[in-house]
């Protein structure tokens, strides 16, 4: 029974790798840091994030002295842990056995994955600072001005060129598809748009569909007039005040701010509440150049974050749990598997309990922004 048992499981995770693939969108688009060794909850990741260099004169015959550079880290924590049970019966087993992964749990192993997928969208939507794009409008009904702006706004922060994507939900993907500046495409030799529904690569960014775009909620200020800043913003600061006539209600993170006397833009970066008309707004970036008081603020509240981001503006690690890839004993059986193409690792557990098989997909990751300032959310 072990030996059929572990035949079993290792036959479901080899055909597990498609679903993996075909769900996980996000996770192969950021950087990604997935290893076979087995670790625990709470074990801390680190990733490197290289600082800005430096240029200086060269003088003839005159020695420099040297530049230590301490690269700077960002530390990811394994803290979520994810499982998607399934009871199999006897009837699944054998269809197992004779080389199929029952529905059910091909589609338990979809709904983890895609709970991944969605929990790095809404990170991303709380941590990218840009936009285009209207909130409520969905994007690319006429035209790319909602990319253009979005890119301008991850450009002006020193973005790579190379390594960007554009995430959409299927409203946004499905104007673009059809976009003429895109359909038109295939008259220099790009038939992917018309003949397999892809947009590919286009802008310097390659377009993905991703069901699992978010949506922010709306925030409950009850502005009557125009939003102020109360007093002069120096550079640096990483609170904003805000004032505005009987000023009740909060922004949550991920609501987005942006300035009249300012091309800069930002994000809230933790939940907020108005007291006597005025609100303290902790926010990201921090202000580059100073705002005078008196300045008209606009603030974005529920909007469709589809993203625009380079590949070094967010992380995503993943671990598996637990070891060996061979039955551990008579009704028990478990396996890993560790995807580079989609940067998952995932374990599978079967066991026989009262009669029946218990089949549970797990995971263990964690995630969390490097350059936020890289990425761009155009609106929906």
């Amino acid at each position: 029974m072990a030996n059929s048992l572990g035949s079993a499981v290792l036959e479901m995770g080899e055909r597990a790798v498609p679903v993996l693939r075909e769900s996980a969108v996000l996770p192969r688009l950021i950087t990604n840091d997935v290893d076979p060794v087995p670790s625990e909850k709470g074990q801390v990741i680190v990733f490197p994030k290289a600082d800005a260099g430096t240029v200086r004169n060269v003088t003839p015959g005159v020695y420099g002295t040297n530049v230590d550079v301490t690269a700077s880290r960002v530390s990811i924590t394994l803290n979520q842990w994810k499982e998607a049970p399934y009871q199999m019966s006897d009837k699944d087993y054998a269809e197992v056995m004779e080389g199929y992964i029952p529905a059910q749990a091909e589609e338990n192993l979809r709904a983890l994955v895609n709970d991944v997928d969605g929990a790095l969208a809404q990170g991303m939507n709380d941590s990218f600072p840009n936009y285009g794009g209207t909130a409520g409008t969905t994007p690319f009904a006429t035209n790319l001005g909602a990319f253009k702006t979005a890119r301008v706004g991850i450009n002006r922060n020193a973005a790579p060129l190379s390594n960007r994507a554009c995430v959409l939900d299927a409203d946004a993907e499905g104007n673009a598809l059809i976009l003429g500046n895109f359909l038109k495409a295939d008259e220099r030799g790009d038939q992917g748009g018309i003949i397999e529904g892809q947009i590919g690569k286009k802008l310097g960014a390659v377009w993905y569909l991703d069901q699992n775009v978010v949506t922010q909620a709306t925030h409950t200020l009850n502005v009557t007039a125009a939003i102020l800043t109360k007093a002069t913003q120096a550079v640096g600061d990483t609170t904003i005040v805000l004032d505005a006539t009987s000023l009740t209600g909060s922004l949550l993170t991920g609501h987005l701010l942006s300035f009249s006397s300012s091309k800069q833009q930002y994000i809230v970066t933790a939940t907020c509440t108005a007291a006597t008309n005025e609100i303290s707004v902790p926010v990201f970036p921090a202000v580059a150049t100073a705002i005078s008081s008196g300045v008209t603020c606009t603030v974005i509240g529920a909007h469709t974050a589809n993203l625009l981001f380079h590949r070094g503006a967010y992380a995503f690690a993943s671990r598996p749990l637990g070891t060996g890839q061979y039955p551990a004993g008579e009704g028990f059986a478990s396996t890993t598997i560790v995807d580079d193409v989609s940067g998952l690792a995932i374990r599978l557990t079967v066991s026989r309990q009262h009669y029946q098989w218990t089949t549970s997909w797990d995971i263990l990751y964690g995630h969390g922004s490097l350059r936020p300032e890289w990425g761009a959310k155009i609106l929906g």
